[in-house]
């Protein structure tokens, strides 16, 4: 688990740091909604049903509900990762940091 004080969450109205780093503000062309590999689609639609913000109107989605957020590594001022999800639950594998970490 990462420390709360060593995570970053952009919860500010503006979300400027979505745009800093150059996210997703739609999901990606093509991509196909599916759970992670090791979540079942019962578990990943009952969160994203709870979840989710309400629509104003039915059929809509609300406003920056599509943003799609990513996985980054920092250490001082350099990137050492860094993954933008395509949509949710597209985020990669802690394996996957670590081995390209060379750790």
């Amino acid at each position: 688990m990462v420390p709360q004080g060593r995570a970053f969450v952009d919860a500010s109205v503006d979300q400027q740091g979505y745009f800093a780093l150059n996210l997703r503000s739609d999901f990606a062309e093509g991509a196909q909604l599916r759970p992670p590999a090791d979540v079942d689609w019962i578990s990943y639609i009952a969160n994203f049903t709870e979840l989710a913000p309400k629509p104003a109107r039915e059929g809509e989605f609300p406003v920056g509900v599509k943003k799609q957020g990513g996985t980054f590594v920092l250490q001082g001022d350099r990137v050492l990762f860094a993954s933008a999800d395509r949509i949710p639950g597209d985020e990669p594998s802690v394996a996957e940091v670590l081995r390209t970490l060379g750790v």
